[in-house]
């Protein structure tokens, strides 16, 4: 008698499965007998699982009622074979899917360890071509310097040897030392202020290279970013794949004609009636799972290398923002060009008017050592015709004197004369009386010395009044030249002073 849980199943296989499906018509039978049972698996499993929940034992009725039928070996053994057949048919083309796959995923890596190495090459560039920048503009100002230290050097020592070259002896020697020193400090002023200009031009052609170079290395950023678009498409692209691989069914699911109706009939005789249609397989879900695992790695991946494409563009941004900045500092230096330009004009104008103060200077020096000779030469020719003409005049004031005395001593003559005329004409009165004839005589010739004596005393007073005249001239020439010459004298030796050396 039969229970209501019994269950009697009866499944016909017009096949010979023993050694294998025989003919394409049994296959196309076993596959519609197998795609009827698992409609009817899905409708009825729900309601076969109820009813077998009620009693525990009704599956194991079932699996002996299928064993005594000896159907379970039967099908295990299909599934088997149908599984070593996909398995020969399918080796070769996992195998290839695999390589294929393995080499995607190396060239991929590979793409992307290149991208970091490219970046990691361009950042060397640019800095081995900041250091060359660098190291040229130290050696630019090691050789500018050089070259201006020389000039000053040059510049020095002609100046000394210009100096050197100045007789000391020379009256105005301290203002040709000074002449030469102005313009040699003149030329100094301009050459200070040509190197202002010359530095502000060297700063703002450093500051053109160095916004070029960063320009430079702004825009080879930018277009490795090329290779960045394509390593992140190339992940994009893998992650999609990986994406739609993590829930569609694979090589792996029971896709398949045999995959399928081996599944199912595994399915039925295993009573997991509810996966009887069900084409996925645990090995297709490990799969999935690996694929989604793979999405998320690669979206990991994509996260990094687009935040090392922003990381790029800050730097591409970064370097344009410097090179701008340079170049407005470049700009601004432009004014000091001006700046330098009136320096140096004020510098020569105040050089100029140096060098013409101190040449000015050494002008009236030399006026004033001229003046200096003539008057000495004219001091000397005062004192040496001052002598003379004072040993002349004091030669005329002895000869006025001689004359003057001349006629003093004709006078004193003259009153002797007289003298004697009067003895005489006393003795002749005294002898024969003053009406002798001898006294008549005697009386003459004294009124004749008389009145020459007159004579002479009137010639000696005027001549006296004459001599003392012409000695008085005399005399104040002979003071007047006596002192031009002591003048002369005077001069001359404070010349000589002035000519002595300092102990």
């Amino acid at each position: 008698m039969a229970r209501d849980y019994d269950t009697r199943i009866t499944v016909g296989l017009e096949a010979d499965l023993s050694g294998g499906v025989q003919t394409e018509k049994e296959l196309d039978k076993l596959k519609k007998k197998a795609k009827e049972f698992a409609k009817e698996g899905e409708s009825g499993a729900g309601q076969m699982t109820a009813a077998l929940g009620k009693v525990s034992n009704a599956a194991g009725m079932l699996r002996r009622v299928l064993a005594g039928f000896g159907v379970v070996g039967a099908i295990t053994g299909l599934i088997g074979a149908i599984g070593r057949l996909k398995e020969s048919f399918g080796a070769a083309k996992k195998e290839a899917e695999a390589l294929k796959a393995a080499q995607d995923k190396a060239a991929h890596k590979e793409a992307i360890d290149a991208l970091a190495k490219s970046y990691k090459e361009l950042e060397e560039v640019t800095k081995r071509a900041a250091d060359a920048a660098q190291h040229s503009n130290e050696m630019l100002d090691i050789s500018v310097k050089n070259a201006r230290d020389l000039e000053d050097a040059q510049l020095d020592l002609a100046e000394q040897r210009e100096l050197d070259a100045v007789d000391g002896s020379d009256p105005v020697a301290q203002q040709r030392r000074a002449e030469i020193s102005a313009r040699y400090s003149q030329r100094r002023g301009s050459l200070a202020a040509s190197r202002g200009r010359e530095n502000v031009v060297y700063e703002r052609q450093r500051l053109q290279g160095d916004a070029d170079a960063k320009r430079k290395a702004a825009d080879d950023i930018v277009q490795s970013l090329a290779e960045d678009d394509r390593v992140i498409a190339e992940a994009k692209r893998r992650r999609s794949d990986a994406v739609t691989r993590s829930y569609a069914e694979n090589d792996e699911d029971a896709t398949g004609f045999w995959s399928g109706f081996g599944k199912n009939l595994q399915n039925i005789v295993s009573l997991n009636w509810g996966r009887v249609g069900d084409s996925r397989t645990g090995a297709g879900d490990a799969k999935r799972a690996e694929a989604k695992a793979e999405a998320k790695e690669l979206e990991a991946e994509i996260k990094q290398l687009e935040e090392q494409k922003d990381a790029k563009l800050k730097e591409a941004e970064r370097l344009r923002q410097e090179a701008a900045r340079a170049e407005e500092r470049k700009d601004a230096l432009g004014g000091q060009i001006e700046v330098s330009d009136v320096k140096r004009a004020a510098a020569d104008i105040a050089g100029r008017r140096g060098s013409e103060s101190a040449t000015l200077a050494r002008e009236k020096a030399e006026a004033e050592v001229r003046r200096k000779e003539e008057q000495r030469a004219a001091d000397a020719l005062t004192i040496s015709r001052g002598n003379a003409k004072i040993s002349d005049l004091r030669a005329s004031a002895r000869s006025e004197e001689a004359r003057a005395q001349a006629a003093a001593d004709a006078y004193a003559r003259e009153n002797e004369d007289v003298f004697r005329a009067r003895n005489t004409y006393d003795m002749a009165v005294a002898n024969r009386g003053g009406g002798s004839r001898e006294a008549k005589g005697a009386l003459a010739a004294l009124q004749k010395e008389e009145a020459e004596a007159r004579e002479a005393k009137a010639e000696m007073e005027r001549v006296a009044a004459r001599v003392a005249a012409t000695i008085a001239g005399i005399n104040e020439q002979i003071r007047a030249l006596a002192k031009a010459v002591q003048g002369a004298e005077n001069r001359q030796k404070n010349y000589q002073a002035e000519a002595a050396p300092a102990d």
